[in-house]
């Protein structure tokens, strides 16, 4: 079960979506219009990782991974991010938390 809120990692690019939601995740039609490759990737509060691919019908659905992710990967995600939009610092960026590091993504 995902704790919301989430961020939406994608293969191959720098930018995080942020998800408020389970609500916003099911009405943002953005989110899965083109459907999804096998590396995207949600990362909720807790830090669980989640897929978003259903191999065996090849439809969006978030699938637990069972993994989490580290605070070092989540913090190299959000870096990379904040830099991709330009915004100053983010080298400097770090997080009490994983919430907090997601909820980051909300701000930028």
């Amino acid at each position: 079960m995902v704790v919301w809120p989430a961020i939406v990692k994608f293969e191959g690019d720098s930018e995080l979506d942020y998800i408020s939601s389970e609500s916003e995740w099911k009405i943002e039609s953005e989110l899965h219009y083109l459907g999804y490759q096998d590396k995207d990737i949600l990362v909720d509060s807790t830090g669980a990782i989640f897929s978003l691919n259903d191999p065996i019908n090849n439809t969006t659905k978030i699938i637990s991974t069972n993994k989490t992710i580290t605070m070092n990967i989540l913090l190299e995600l959000i870096k990379e991010h904040q830099s991709s939009l330009g915004l100053c610092c983010a080298a400097k960026v770090g997080f009490d938390s994983i919430k907090g590091a997601i909820d980051s993504v909300k701000e930028s």
